[in-house]
């Protein structure tokens, strides 16, 4: 600008800076590459007209823009200008880190053999069953592509699955039962018995015999038992009755042993003749004594016609001493007798042996007779399996043994099952009730606490783990929802049975072994991760894996040979359903094409490839539209001329519409005969998303960081980040006193837990990759949540309501999953800054920051927390810290 000193302005500018020097520090998002801006040239321009150089432009003295030579500087300066700033852009797309053009990004990921990862397709068990109608097929064989479709809710859109694996199924393996009961074995201590039937006439008092083969073949035997009913209990639902009595069975019959009941009690006839000296005989004085009233002998008479008493049935005698013996009646005979005073009609038995009937005096006896066979049954299976968790805890009486662990009797005989066929173990969970005073139930951050008291009961929601001593931990959900473990004494709870409204929950498991008669199952490990009330239990075996996506096939035209490197784009949209592996990367292309009928195979790139090799490539636009590549006779081979030869067959749909909710997937599209129906009694899992861009600048990376091999930590968990269904994760060293190992800490796109299916296909991609000796152990991460409340002052100038709303969005977005990384903390420094940060406010006032269900109070600081070196088996996963969905209570300051 001209001075008091320089009016003219022909000193302005007298100086050129440009080219700028150029510094960039290692990590920026973005560098600086511009040499300088429009008013930089303009000056540098016009500085060099002063320079000795350009002497014949001495008389130009002017330095106003409205000059013409000025203007065309000026010009000209724009135009620099406008270079320089489109060299700094490119100069940007140079670098992964800076590069905001997707397809900059896609060409410099390549470089380093890099691919967006694709959407992965979610995945679930299913399960069929057979028609059982007369004359259907007891076997189908559902082959690999068995359509099956969701019954979608609100805004939702069907979602169609195919099984990955053909599925022999039977009718037999519709629904199989464990078995509910034990048969009642005869032994020695025995005083409780299961009969069949509910009408046996029994009530307390009435007599039981137990008789075998060992005295049908020798008369003389004494393994027999004769017992008094001391309670009676009927089980209409299961069709049997209950009883018991006092004393233990002593020498009992084992062989061919049956029970029989007396349903007659009889005396020997004179049992009620008047006392002879009482009686005046026919001389006129008393008689003294009954001619024959101590006869012992059989034939006997019974003290009345008792027709129901028939040959071959047995009889018990008992004496007012105790003593007891049982005899069989050999011959039956009814008669008129008139003797000790007394007279009527009479029952006389013939007996098989006389043995100690001189104990039965004709006063002192009570006669059991006219025996009824009842058959025995089994009774309920009570007592759990040896070494089995519920064995070692405190339940009740009647609790059905618990399904848990890895062998599972079943209820009959069934086909064998293969080994590595999947089953579905669906039931109710335990429930244990509260014995002790109180416990408290701690949530598994530890934020919260629930305090339970004596009767509660409580859903037992994973098997509990038995620690030394007599105590264990337990993880239970009250039946409002709260969930948490508690560690205490083995005693203080009880197991009982599910509730009638509690919910059946499913669990896959594989078959190792198949054998016994009845069928015996024992699975594959781990075990069971429930314990499973028995009596609400079915396993279903005629089940498949079925992932998300259906099947098309497509002409996609006509090959050239006279031109290289053509191209085809597949009709389907959105296309190209990709399936987990354990490849690196974890997820493998369902596409296959076939040029005149001959397979050709898919690579990353067409580069070093040979000219006849039989390959392509695919590339995915934003929108899903799949592009196909074939080589161009040099790298790759051109496509041979044909009409309509270039044929596509694969599957389309991924990505997370595919997380179906367990019970969706029931409209069978794919039906042969003798398949009834199919149901998916899990919730799908392991959907993927495709990457985006913005991600593949983190991603890339990966690749060349770890070159598919496995050997520091960080390189376990830049695998694990690239591997598809894997948002996050985190690699720990641990020690167990003999070897290191690793720890992964895994999150799941969206936040979602990580399947235990895809964290054994994660861990066995890891040891190909890497040392397969060291032990790798992942689970899910450990979900936390903050709350916070506070006011702020808006500017008057601004609406309140859109001020809150920004505030409201600024803490969602920083404080999100995706933002977060796992044991990272939150700072009150850091809440405060990103409230004051909106635009509109003018002030802020923290009230609280605190766990969600923890004492409300203003923290400075909440932490995550981050697994810590030792045992792999005791770490716990580390925390992701993000704000509670509930609705922040921000209030605005008058």
């Amino acid at each position: 600008m001209p001075t008091k000193l320089n009016d003219c302005g022909c000193c302005e500018a007298i100086t050129a800076i440009v080219p700028e020097s150029i510094f960039n520090r290692p990590g920026l998002s973005q560098v600086e590459y511009r040499v300088g801006t429009q008013v930089d040239f303009l000056r540098s321009v016009l500085a060099a007209l002063s320079e000795p150089e350009f002497s014949a432009l001495r008389s130009l003295t002017t330095r106003e823009l409205d000059d013409f030579t000025i203007a065309l500087l000026d010009g000209w300066a724009t135009v620099a200008d406008v270079l320089s700033f489109y060299q700094e852009r490119i100069a940007n797309e140079l670098w992964l880190r800076t590069a905001t053009e997707r397809d900059s990004i896609l060409r410099l990921a390549q470089l380093i053999g890099y691919r967006l990862k694709s959407g992965v397709a979610a995945e679930t068990p299913l399960c069929f069953l057979l028609d059982e109608s007369p004359g259907a097929p007891t076997e189908v064989t559902a082959k690999i592509g068995t359509k099956v479709q969701s019954v979608p809710g609100a805004d939702e859109k069907p979602q169609t699955f195919e099984t990955i694996e053909e599925i022999e199924a039977r009718v037999e393996w519709n629904t199989l039962k464990p078995r509910l009961t034990t048969p009642t074995v005869i032994g020695a201590g025995l005083k409780e018995a299961y009969l069949k039937g509910t009408a046996t006439n029994l009530t307390a008092g009435d007599a039981l015999l137990f008789v075998g083969n060992e005295r049908l073949n020798d008369h003389h035997s004494n393994r027999w038992n004769f017992v008094i009913i001391l309670t009676v209990t009927a089980d209409a639902k299961n069709d049997r009755t209950y009883v018991t009595w006092e004393k233990g069975l002593v020498q009992p019959p084992i062989q061919n042993v049956k029970v029989y009941a007396f349903r007659q009690l009889a005396a020997r006839f004179g049992h009620n003749a008047p006392d002879p000296n009482l009686v005046t005989g026919p001389g006129g004085g008393a008689v003294g004594t009954w001619a024959g009233f101590d006869n012992y002998g059989s034939p006997m008479d019974l003290d009345s016609a008792y027709p129901k008493i028939v040959a071959q049935s047995w009889t018990m005698f008992v004496n007012t001493d105790g003593d007891v013996q049982l005899y069989r009646i050999k011959a039956i005979a009814f008669h008129s007798r008139a003797d000790f005073a007394l007279s009527g009609k009479v029952t006389r038995i013939t007996l098989d042996i006389t043995d100690h009937l001189n104990l039965f005096g004709r006063r002192e006896t009570v006669i059991y007779a006219q025996s009824e066979r009842l058959e025995m049954t089994s009774g309920p299976l009570v007592t759990p399996a040896a070494g089995s968790i519920a064995g070692a805890l405190a339940r009740d009486p009647d609790l059905l043994a618990p399904i848990e662990g890895s062998v599972i009797e079943l209820d009959r005989l069934v086909p064998a099952l293969d080994a590595g066929r999947k089953g579905l173990i669906t039931g109710k969970l335990l429930r244990a009730r509260m014995a002790g005073t109180s416990l408290k139930l701690t949530s598994a951050d530890g934020s919260q606490t629930v305090t339970i008291g004596k009767d509660d009961s409580l859903t037992l929601t994973t098997r509990p783990t038995l620690l030394a001593g007599n105590s264990a931990k337990f993880t239970l959900r009250t039946d409002e929802g709260f969930e948490g473990t508690v560690t205490t004494d083995r005693g203080n709870l009880n197991l009982t049975p599910a509730g009638e409204k509690d919910a059946t929950i499913s669990e896959l498991a594989v078959v190792h072994e198949c054998s016994g008669h009845p069928t015996v199952l024992t699975l594959e490990s781990p075990p069971l991760a429930h314990l499973f009330d028995r009596a609400t239990v079915t396993i279903a075996a005629n089940v498949g894996d079925a992932t998300h996506g259906e099947t098309v096939t497509e002409i996609l035209g006509s090959g050239d040979g006279s031109k290289p490197n053509q191209t085809f784009k597949l009709k389907q949209t959105p296309a190209l359903t990709y399936t987990r592996s354990t490849a690196p990367g974890g997820a493998e292309s369902s596409l296959q094409i076939r040029v005149n009928d001959l397979l050709w195979h898919e690579v990353p790139s067409l580069f070093k490839r040979g000219s006849r090799d039989r390959i392509f490539t695919t590339e995915m636009a934003d929108d899903g539209t799949v592009t196909v590549r074939f080589g161009d006779g040099v790298c790759g081979a051109r496509l041979p001329s044909g009409a309509q030869n270039v044929k596509a067959t694969y599957r389309r749909g991924s990505g997370l519409d595919g997380l179906v909710r367990a019970g969706q997937l029931t409209s069978l599209l794919t039906r042969p005969p003798g398949l009834k129906s199919a149901l998916n009694p899990l919730a799908a899992e392991g959907a993927d998303e495709p990457e985006s861009f913005a991600n593949a600048q983190q991603n890339a990376p990966l690749t060349v960081l770890t070159l598919e091999r496995v050997v520091s930590l960080e390189d376990y968990e830049n695998f694990s980040r690239s591997y598809a269904g894997i948002a996050k994760a985190l690699a720990t060293w641990t020690w167990d006193g003999r070897t290191r190992g690793v720890f992964l800490t895994l999150a799941a796109p969206l936040g979602a837990a990580v399947s235990s299916s895809l964290i054994t296909d994660l861990i066995t991609a890891i040891h190909t990759a890497g040392d397969p000796f060291v032990p790798v152990r992942a689970v899910s991460y450990q979900k936390a949540l903050f709350r916070m409340a506070g006011k702020i002052k808006v500017d008057p100038d601004y609406e309140v309501e859109k001020v809150l709303a920004a505030a409201d969005d600024t803490l969602r977005d920083t404080f999100s999953f995706a933002k977060r990384q796992f044991g990272q903390p939150v700072n009150l420094s850091e809440v405060i800054a990103l409230v004051q940060a909106v635009a509109g406010v003018v002030a802020v006032d923290a009230d609280s920051l605190y766990r969600t269900g923890a004492t409300v109070k203003l923290n400075n600081r909440l932490e995550a927390e981050l697994p810590h070196g030792g045992d792999p088996a005791s770490l716990g996963a580390a925390e992701l810290l993000t704000l509670d969905p509930a609705p922040i209570d921000l209030e605005v300051m008058p």
